[in-house]
């Protein structure tokens, strides 16, 4: 009963959910790259961890060696940022997926004094990096946004370079999509090492039964 009720519950959540003004990116995460991990880690501890917790890498290695620690995030009380506080980002790239992040955090533009983001309209996060990307602006309206739902990177352009080249700030936004990616599950690098092992040891043994099978099956005829 409560399985058929979660998964109704769940599947109604993603069809209320707000769907992005644009398409999002389609990008290509190895979460086993463990250096663009760590640079992404690293990233996260400089640009994120201000506001940002990550509750389930506390005893994380790659996460502790990059300043990435337990309890140097704020605790934020239930009232604070007008009753929605920075959330945990330990599970973001399995609950939005990691096109949605990466077209998020390079979802920002320009307006008036401040920032909005075309792939979650009027986000309560702000720009966390204008100076190192600069500022983007629409090349085209927002009505015509809505009604042509055009790709991300058609729908902004560059219009004040930042501190570091765009080359450079897309490599780092990229580093942080891996490490957000490793940090929904960190065992994928221990899995993948002993893959090859499991899978040989399952043949070997699938051969082995097969084989006693026919032993057995031969005595049994006699």
């Amino acid at each position: 009963m409560y399985l058929p009720t979660a998964i109704l519950i769940f599947f109604s959540a993603l069809a209320c959910a707000e769907q992005p003004l644009v398409e999002l990116p389609h990008i290509s995460v190895d979460p086993s790259n463990q250096e663009s991990v760590f640079r992404g880690a690293v990233f996260f501890a400089a640009k994120c961890q201000s506001c940002h917790s990550m509750a389930y890498l506390r005893y994380d290695k790659i996460s502790n060696e990059a300043g990435v620690k337990y309890g140097m995030a704020p605790t934020w009380p239930a009232g604070a940022w007008m009753g929605h506080p920075p959330p945990d980002l330990s599970l973001v790239a399995i609950t939005r997926g990691s096109d949605w992040v990466y077209g998020y955090l390079k979802g920002y533009y320009k307006e008036g004094d401040g920032y909005q983001n075309l792939v979650e309209k009027n986000t309560r996060m702000p720009n966390p990096y204008p100076a190192l990307q600069g500022d983007q602006v629409l090349t085209m309206s927002l009505e015509s946004i809505e009604k042509e739902r055009p790709r991300l990177f058609r729908a902004l352009r560059l219009e004040k370079a930042g501190t570091i080249p765009a080359h450079d700030f897309n490599t780092k936004v990229l580093d942080l999509v891996h490490y957000l990616v490793y940090a929904s599950d960190p065992s994928v690098i221990e899995r993948k090492s002993i893959a090859p092992y499991v899978l040989a040891f399952l043949m070997v043994f699938a051969l082995s039964t097969f084989l006693l099978y026919r032993s057995f099956k031969k005595d049994l005829d006699q």
